[in-house]
């Protein structure tokens, strides 16, 4: 590329012309630009797949071309991996006269720190078909090529392995002539393309099942395709010591983009030990990802002893209630209490609200809870509709230990008031529980209302506490809050399919409400 202006002499056209463009004058622009940051460094990603291009456009030029020139309105950067290139793309606002003595300066880089870091300096005079590009802070030059079309030009530097292996994240260009700066550009991010690949993520439906001991269990896997590409021969496989499975690989065939597939698989267990499956979907090109399948050892349902102490939850649900809680608590071997406990087990005499008398037969499972007659297990009791409900059916309910100190991330969601209707008010609610081994909690409450009185309209609500817990006897937990205020209320754990009380897999229940998973 030449220089037309020949140190301020006039343009002349048959004067022999010298070469500005070259490694010389790229370090000399690289020295005179003086360009602000304003993006921060990338964070790193994981790489699933090879990066195939790094790319930018920088389309902020400020400044003035020389005089009667035209300006420079973008510059493409783009780093071509495969191609084992990186080439830059200046474009003025029409094709670039004879007269125009600025070459545009691009340097693409590393960002650290704030700052765009120069490694790789290109220039390019679309006049003159002239370019150049060296490796920096060495100044090593790089073989290149130069290309016009129209008020485009490009230079595309090519034959050394650092163009291609190292990771460039930042790009900054000026317009530059005999040492002074005419246009110039903040840096710019490359962004990062790579190569379309499916990316499998396999899950258990059920991550945790009961199976009876000796005999066949179904579960269900399903293997979603996160990727850009279509998973080709998919395949699961399931491994684990005291596991056995009905086949030891399912074809889940070819999924495509964004899709699932959803298998049965059927397992067995021999003992009463809880065991582990591994559950490892392979796909063509070596795509890989796995998951995990508990089976618990489900526990022979029997007639318990004595009812006395025994807790039992459950609930109903409406368009106007999703949650109807309800509990029998049978407080002795006479009373059980049939509201919902507020702090712990109560106690139950003649003519006490909610306190009615109790027989219980262990030979037959029978239980009468005062008018209503029906059975009882150590997985569940069922007791007679009452006036316009379903069949009552609960579910055991462990209180723990004094002392006892749990580790669990539980959820209540439900609504109220939500049912058809003109002018009725809705209530969406999510409440978040969680313990901690040392002792603390928090919950997190958020709801929204909203009604179609008058158009609709929302609020929107929150509430956030924390503090400290503390598990007493008779089914009580004590939550002491961070702003003074404490409480004791009704505790219990539910069970799994072992009859063992499990809060972080199973969930928990405080004063009739329940937490879970």
């Amino acid at each position: 590329m030449s220089d037309v202006t020949d140190r301020g002499s006039a343009p002349h056209p048959t004067r022999r012309r010298r070469r500005v463009v070259d490694a010389m004058t790229l370090t000399t622009a690289l020295a005179a630009t003086l360009l602000v940051p304003v993006a921060a460094a990338p964070s790193a990603q994981a790489a699933e797949q090879p990066v195939v291009r790094r790319s930018a456009t920088i389309s902020t030029l400020s400044g003035q071309p020389p005089e009667g020139m035209p300006r420079v309105t973008k510059v493409a950067v783009v780093q071509d991996v495969e191609a084992r290139t990186v080439r830059a793309t200046a474009t003025w606002a029409s094709a670039q006269p004879a007269g125009d003595p600025a070459a545009v300066y691009v340097f693409v880089g590393v960002a650290s720190g704030g700052a765009c870091t120069a490694r790789l300096g290109l220039a390019v005079h679309a006049d003159a078909k002239d370019g150049a590009a060296i490796l920096l802070p060495s100044q090593t030059p790089v073989s290149q090529a130069v290309a016009v079309s129209g008020a485009s030009a490009t230079v595309t530097a090519s034959g050394t392995a650092e163009l291609w292996t190292t990771a460039y994240t930042c790009a900054y260009a000026a317009t530059m002539a005999q040492g002074a700066t005419y246009q110039q550009s903040p840096w710019y991010t490359l962004d990062v393309a790579r190569r379309a690949a499916p990316v499998l993520d396999v899950v258990a439906l059920a991550p945790r099942v009961g199976a009876t001991v000796g005999k066949w269990k179904t579960v269900k896997v399903r293997v979603h395709n996160r990727g850009d590409a279509n998973a080709t021969k998919v395949v699961v496989r399931v491994k684990g010591k005291g596991v056995k499975v009905s086949s030891s690989k399912v074809s889940f065939g070819t999924i495509k983009p964004g899709a699932h597939v959803t298998k049965k698989i059927k397992v067995r267990i021999a003992s009463t030990k809880v065991r582990t499956a591994t559950l490892t979907a392979t796909a063509s090109g070596g795509h890989k990802d796995t998951a995990k399948q508990v089976v618990l050892p489900v526990k022979r349902t029997t007639t318990p002893k004595s009812l006395a102490g025994r807790l039992y939850w459950g609930a109903d649900s409406s368009l106007d209630e999703a949650w109807q809680n309800r509990m029998v608590w049978f407080v002795d071997g006479r009373w059980a209490y049939t509201g919902i406990a507020q702090k712990g087990r109560p106690t139950c005499e003649a003519g006490k609200k909610d306190c009615v008398r109790y027989t219980y037969s262990p030979r037959t499972g029978k239980v009468k809870v005062g008018s209503r007659t029906g059975t009882v297990t150590s997985k569940s009791l069922r007791l007679p509709p009452r006036k316009g409900a379903p069949v009552d059916s609960y579910v055991p309910v462990s209180t723990p230990k004094a002392g006892t100190r749990l580790a669990t991330k539980l959820v209540h969601q439900g609504s109220s008031g939500c049912g058809y209707g003109y002018g009725k008010t809705c209530y969406t609610y999510t409440w978040r529980l969680q313990f901690t081994k040392d002792g603390r909690f928090v919950e997190r409450r958020k709801g929204l209302t909203s009604t179609t009185v008058g158009g609709s309209w929302f609020i929107g609500g929150s509430d956030d506490e924390r503090g400290t817990y503390k598990i007493l006897s008779k089914g009580r937990i004590q939550l002491k809050y961070a702003n003074g205020k404490s409480e004791v209320k009704t505790f219990g754990i539910l069970q799994d399919v072992r009859e063992k009380p499990d809060a972080k897999n199973v969930g928990v229940v405080v004063r009739g409400t329940k937490y879970y998973p």
